[in-house]
């Protein structure tokens, strides 16, 4: 990975772009050029220079992203950091104070500082909303009606949200890993039943459209349930349009390429799951909003092989 300075055919203007090349560098001619394999690709300088909303979910050079944590001591890398690492977008949740120490961060400012900061070097931000943003949610085996009460207090602060915030947040995240029945650490999921997850996830959509245009992201999806999604699709039907513009997939412990690293490693090949829930997002894209590898003598390899196997998919936007 290596930067370039390249012009932006719209405008004509140069900037800075991180560049990613695959395979191996055949010299050309009088050794003036290499050539790169297939995969090989720029960011689109036009991108830095002028990002639209479509780009988000179409640009490939846009795809590449990491999840921060504003008040974690090591998980806040400067924007400056990541532009220059090649990043595109960062993963963020709204927290609210009662889930946190501080209660600087639920000020609406708070988040607007970061998402300039990040937008101000090209870096998109999406900003999840789920029970971290809106404290007091009930257990997973709570009565659907227990769920509803909690449903109203969390449209209220999501419609509160999106209107500050309009089209300045680049990509919404509504939930994160509903189908995950045990708790994961630092409580960063909560299981929701899918028959009250419908409603939350179509009238989220509604609250946030109503002053965003900009793409919702349903899930976090992590279990490979996707008898699960189509329940949640179910529950949400005659509450308006379909309850997001992109399903969001937490694909852990998959293998990257199939069979890689063994074909006894984790729960089978990723790309079998990414097919699976594209068969049941109705048209609209997948994206990996999640993934990763605790072991540490595959960790980097698999990073760069899950960005690599989604590269030349357009369904599979961004990878964080």
């Amino acid at each position: 990975h290596y930067t370039e300075t390249q012009e932006c055919s719209a405008s004509g203007e140069t900037a800075e772009v991180s560049c990613h090349k695959y395979g191996v560098c055949e010299l050309l001619g009088e050794n003036e050029a290499c050539s790169f394999g297939p995969l090989s690709w720029c960011v689109d300088p036009c991108d830095i220079l002028e990002p639209s909303p479509e780009s988000c979910l179409t640009s490939r050079g846009q795809r590449y992203g990491v999840h921060i944590d504003p008040k974690l001591e090591g998980g806040n890398p400067s924007p400056e950091e990541l532009q220059k690492a090649g990043i595109r977008w960062v993963r963020i949740v709204f927290k609210d104070p009662q889930t946190t120490a501080d209660a600087s961060i639920t000020r609406l400012d708070y988040y607007e500082d970061i998402i300039d900061a990040h937008h101000s070097v090209g870096i998109r931000v999406l900003l999840v909303l789920n029970h971290k943003s809106v404290p007091g949610h009930p257990t997973s085996i709570a009565s659907i009606q227990s769920w509803a009460v909690y449903r109203a207090k969390f449209i209220e602060r999501v419609s509160q949200i999106a209107e500050h915030f309009e089209n300045k947040v680049d990509a919404w995240q509504v939930w994160n890993g509903p189908d995950q029945e045990t708790p994961t650490t630092a409580g960063a999921t909560a299981h929701v039943p899918a028959i009250s997850f419908g409603p939350i996830a179509s009238q989220s959509y509604n609250a946030i459209k109503n002053h965003s245009e900009m793409p919702i992201v349903l899930g976090g999806f992590a279990t490979g349930n996707t008898n699960y999604v189509l329940t949640v699709i179910g529950a949400a039907a005659g509450n308006g349009p379909m309850p997001f513009d992109a399903l969001g997939v937490n694909p852990y412990l998959k293998q990257a390429p199939a069979g890689w690293p063994d074909v006894n490693w984790g729960s089978g090949p990723m790309d079998s799951t990414l097919n699976a829930y594209k068969n049941v997002a109705s048209g609209k894209p997948v994206w990996i909003t999640e993934v990763g590898c605790e072991d540490t003598l595959y960790q980097s390899d698999y990073v760069t092989n899950v960005f690599v196997m989604v590269s030349p998919v357009e369904q599979f936007v961004p990878v964080t």
